[in-house]
């Protein structure tokens, strides 16, 4: 007898509890909080573009470019490092949490290719001090991209 009292106990609920999820749920989350829903954790793209010169203005092919990340004195590498094209041009790409976290980043630049185009010293620059322009945003703000734009003149060694 108990337990068909449990069977039969155990259904209602079932059904209860099914007839309420549906009649719980709305069309899509916008109804209810007025803004699109996101789920995750808010991201920001940053895309790092700009020409590496000599003193005199000349572009400097070859030369690498890197996004090091710095957190309490220890540095970090970044996964993404390119080298300058013909043109002195590069560009490199992250994503952190937030505008906040550039403070974290600088963006090294050196020369690895030798005597080749000539020796030049290395440079680093904060992130946070380059000048951002922002592309674009969700319309809930949880994802934004930004492009920084660097103009590094190397010194001859």
């Amino acid at each position: 007898m108990k337990m068909r009292f449990y069977r039969w106990y155990d259904g209602l609920l079932a059904a209860l509890l099914t007839f309420l999820g549906y009649g719980c749920s709305l069309n899509s989350p916008e109804d209810m909080y007025g803004v699109p829903v996101e789920y995750g954790v808010p991201v920001t793209s940053f895309k790092v573009v700009g020409t590496v010169t000599d003193e005199s203005g000349k572009p400097i092919p070859g030369i690498q470019t890197k996004i090091q990340r710095k957190i309490a004195e220890q540095e970090h590498l970044g996964a993404d490092s390119t080298k300058t094209d013909a043109e002195g041009a590069f560009s490199n790409q992250f994503s952190t949490s937030s505008v906040q976290d550039l403070q974290d980043y600088r963006l090294i630049v050196e020369d690895v290719d030798g005597a080749e185009n000539g020796e030049f010293k290395s440079d680093t620059l904060s992130l946070e001090a380059l000048e951002r322009k922002q592309i674009s945003q969700t319309s809930s703000s949880w994802k934004k991209e930004y492009e920084l734009k660097a103009e590094v003149k190397l010194k001859k060694k």
